[in-house]
């Protein structure tokens, strides 16, 4: 019973999370999960046995026990949260609060039979299984890689891809080594500000290193990222190789989670069984490796922009727009123009770098209320205006 309601429980936050984030109605979300894993579904499957077929509107479908995936289900949210979109634009206020949860429902619950379920559960099977070939080969190259690269993938967003993996292991394995490979990378980054925190002299900067060390260690890495490691680019070369190394020696002892989670200090827990031992010290070595690589070699003062030209690394922590827009603080050229439109790196024309971001851990947004009028490569002047960003929506989806 109790495993039951955990399995219960993990599916329901898939669900509600896949649901927030493909921005659609997470309550027919729930009423579409409700029609996969039907009871009259499970009878059936249960009494002619997985893989008979049976046909909707004269088309042939296998009998799939869907309580036992989740990539289907993920999959299904993302198509409806497509038509959802569709017919909001679409049909006129005063209708498509009804229209469109039964419209959603009448297409999407049968594609998902024909289509989306079968297809999405060979590919799930491949996705799991390509993992779990890799790992069982070399758990050291699969820990390494997800390791160094995982922070990267936190960076521009596309973490989210991995997440379906992962809780498609834990529905086939019952446990998950992906995300225990990735935890000690958490640990480098607060790593990373506590060797900035130590070693500075500035005041404000210390203050945002410790602070970004803290969050850190409890699952919060972009102050970390955004505030140290990508303006101090040593600092990131650290945290690659690092969580490359440590990833690969969370691995190497087969450490798994129970559940898919942000993992912190916290969240250790959850990797109790085989190879936590390991887990924690691939932890504790990323935190105290990162910790001495950058102050000794990763960070000094001289790297911080000089007083009085343009900003330092603190002091864009104490700026609150007060309208919704961003303007280029110099001439430059724009090396990066993420694609949530959250995040804008700068190289003057002096040749020093600025990153200017939009918020904390604004990259969860997905890029709803930012509007970036700039392209990636792209010259401009002093005072240029680089993107619009709705202040009130940015603060209500943060909440």
């Amino acid at each position: 019973m109790a495993k039951d309601f955990s399995k219960l429980a993990r599916d329901i936050v898939a669900l509600v999370g896949g649901a927030n984030r493909f921005k659609c109605n997470p309550f027919v979300a729930v009423v579409l999960a409700s029609a996969l894993i039907h009871p009259n579904i499970l009878a059936a499957v249960a009494a002619i046995g997985e893989g008979t077929s049976f046909t909707i509107l004269r088309l042939p479908v296998a009998f799939t026990n869907y309580s036992s995936t989740v990539i289907s289900i993920i999959l299904a949210v993302y198509v409806m949260s497509k038509i959802e979109r569709f017919l909001n634009k679409r049909l006129p206020d005063s209708v498509k609060n009804v229209i469109t949860p039964l419209a959603c429902l009448l297409i999407v619950v049968p594609a998902t039979f024909i289509v989306i379920g079968p297809a999405s559960n060979l590919a799930g099977s491949a996705l799991s299984g390509v993992y779990v070939t890799l790992y069982n080969i070399n758990p050291l190259i699969s820990g390494a890689f997800i390791g160094a690269f995982w922070q990267i993938f936190v960076i521009f967003g596309i973490h989210w891809g991995f997440v379906p993996v992962m809780f498609n292991n834990l529905a086939k394995f019952g446990r998950d080594t992906m995300c225990a490979a990735l935890g000690p990378s958490q640990f480098a980054q607060a790593g990373a500000a506590f060797g900035v925190f130590l070693k500075t002299k500035d005041a404000k900067l210390k203050a945002v290193a410790g602070s970004a060390a803290v969050t850190g260690l409890f699952g919060i890495t972009e102050p970390a990222i955004y505030g140290v490691s990508l303006r101090f680019k040593r600092a990131l070369y650290i945290t690659v190789g690092v969580g490359a190394v440590c990833g690969a020696i969370s691995a190497g002892f087969g450490a798994s989670a129970i559940s898919v989670v942000n993992v912190s200090l916290l969240s250790l827990p959850v990797f109790l069984g085989p190879g936590f031992g390991g887990m924690v010290l691939a932890c504790a070595t990323a935190f105290l490796a990162s910790t001495v690589l950058v102050f000794l070699y990763g960070f000094n003062d001289s790297m911080i922009i000089e007083k009085g030209n343009i900003t330092t690394t603190s002091e864009t922590e104490d700026i609150k727009p007060a309208k919704g827009k961003l303007y280029a603080p110099a001439d430059g050229t724009l090396v990066t123009v993420f694609p949530t439109g959250h995040a804008y790196g700068l190289k003057m024309t002096d040749g020093k770098e600025l990153l200017l971001h939009i918020g904390i851990d604004t990259v969860q947004l997905d890029g709803k209320h930012f509007d970036a009028k700039v392209k990636q490569g792209q010259s401009v002047k002093k005072g240029q205006l680089l993107a619009e960003f709705d202040i009130n929506g940015i603060r209500a989806g943060r909440a």
